[in-house]
């Protein structure tokens, strides 16, 4: 999944611990920087919950167009509960929109669940930072819709999207667009079409537009050698193969991924997988298989084989339970001892029949 990686570090708890001992402490604020939170504000309780809504705007207005977290003392719904605010300004980049929505339930968790409300206020300007905004929205909303997307996963066990298509080639995963450009949507189509068979999606980090590294006649054991070690990829092979004697194909859609990379990108791809599938089939790519992948060489011909056609578990052979007792049964003599196989057939031989 999806979640972010960004980890709250020992220095953040012990501010949280020292500022829950605090009673004139009203909110802190904090930024993902380097892989982790960072506390870069915090302001007083006053005199009672109007106060610390006033002393929140003011810090939010000091820097209107940076996203941040904002962890606040008394203004909850639930008595004794902090109330998690999540500040994501109009015009943010979509990799920040992701990466911070997904990262809420981590801060919760690393500064302590219990302390928390347990929905999250989402807002987008500084003015909704405020008693009665917050009453209106939690009175009009669902506990669900106040909750961010890495708080919906670990309730439900998955990120819940919502896929489209625009007419201006954007692409949207839960209200984030994602743009495509043209060469990578006329190579779709032409993969669709037969050749050629392989193509190499990238999402540019900066520009946030999936574009095409290479295309071409390849076979998968060649694309190995052509993902990189530290980016994400995404590739789309027309697997052509022989099944039961016969000539077939099918289009195979790989995620790859490696371990060793920043948080922050392997969310971005992670997130924006589903939006890629999607793209391919509504150019016509019936995609058979989707593979998540973290070295190139997973990416094997016999692997894929396995994937379209799993083996069938060999049936189990019932075997009759053995007889109780130790060893195998002996015929036994009138005085109870046991017969030796040359009695024994003796025996059988001179009793009568019935």
């Amino acid at each position: 999944m999806h979640a972010s990686g960004i980890r709250v570090d020992e220095a953040s708890k012990a501010e949280f611990a020292r500022a829950a001992q605090d009673a004139s402490t009203g909110f802190l604020q904090y930024r993902i920087a380097a892989d982790t939170f960072k506390k870069v504000g915090s302001g007083p309780a006053g005199n009672g919950a109007q106060d610390t809504w006033a002393a929140i705007r003011q810090s939010l207005e000091q820097s209107p167009q940076e996203p941040s977290f904002v962890v606040a003392r008394n203004v909850s719904k639930e008595a004794n509960k902090w109330l998690l605010l999540f500040f994501m300004p109009e015009g943010c980049t979509v990799r920040d929109r992701m990466v911070y929505a997904a990262s809420s339930a981590a801060l919760k968790d690393g500064l302590g669940q219990s302390n928390f409300d347990a929905a999250t206020y989402s807002i987008s300007h500084p003015r909704e930072a405020s008693a009665d905004e917050y009453t209106n929205v939690s009175r009009n909303m669902s506990h669900d819709e106040l909750l961010t997307l890495d708080e919906k996963e670990k309730r439900d066990g998955e990120m819940q999207s919502a896929l489209s298509m625009g007419s201006a080639r954007t692409l949207a995963i839960v209200g984030l667009p994602i743009k495509a450009s043209d060469e990578a949507l006329a190579a779709i189509t032409e993969v669709q079409k037969g050749s050629p068979s392989t193509l190499i999606l990238l999402l540019n980090a900066e520009t946030e537009v999936l574009q095409v590294q290479q295309s071409g006649n390849f076979t998968l054991e060649q694309v190995q050698g052509m993902l990189p070690p530290t980016e994400p990829r995404y590739v789309l092979h027309n697997f052509a193969h022989e099944h039961e004697g016969k000539q077939t194909s099918a289009f195979v859609f790989a995620y790859y991924c490696p371990d060793d990379i920043k948080p922050k990108l392997k969310m971005f791809y992670s997130t924006c997988k589903q939006v890629v599938v999607k793209v391919c089939e509504q150019l016509g790519v019936t995609v058979t298989r989707s593979l998540e992948l973290s070295e190139p060489k997973e990416l094997a011909s016999a692997a894929v084989l396995e994937e379209l056609y799993p083996q069938a578990q060999a049936k189990k052979v019932f075997k009759k339970p053995a007889r109780p007792g130790r060893g195998n049964a002996r015929l036994l003599g009138a005085d109870g001892n046991a017969l030796s196989p040359n009695s024994a057939s003796s025996a059988a031989a001179a009793s009568p029949s019935p």
